[in-house]
């Protein structure tokens, strides 16, 4: 799968994975690019977000789940060990430390 497709694929799942961390991050640029109205609460701005990116996921005609990009999925084992050792997902607010961690969102976006 190239970088940025699955990027594309595991955002809405890394983001809700995240929700709890960066719930003030997310309301902060769903005002900024004036999805909701500024007195909505945080939780309202940050879920407008996440549904926004799916919505633009769906317009550019990606493919929201890995199972189009690999064709089985125990093919998910193999791709574990590189992805821990990224440096994006060294820097998620969240420690993703663990394979099991790891293997649940992948399972999410098959």
């Amino acid at each position: 799968i190239p970088h940025g497709i699955a990027s594309a694929i595991m955002m809405p799942v890394v983001l809700r994975w995240n929700y709890d961390v960066i719930i003030t991050p997310l309301a902060r640029l769903s005002k900024e690019i004036s999805l909701p109205q500024s007195s909505d609460p945080d939780t309202k701005c940050a879920d407008l977000l996440i549904d926004h990116i799916n919505n633009l996921l769906e317009r550019l005609g990606l493919n929201k789940r890995l199972r189009n990009y690999i064709e089985q999925k125990d093919e998910l084992q193999k791709i574990l060990q590189p992805i821990l050792q990224s440096p994006c997902t060294k820097a998620n607010p969240r420690i993703v430390d663990n394979e099991t961690v790891l293997l649940n969102l992948l399972h999410q976006a098959w």
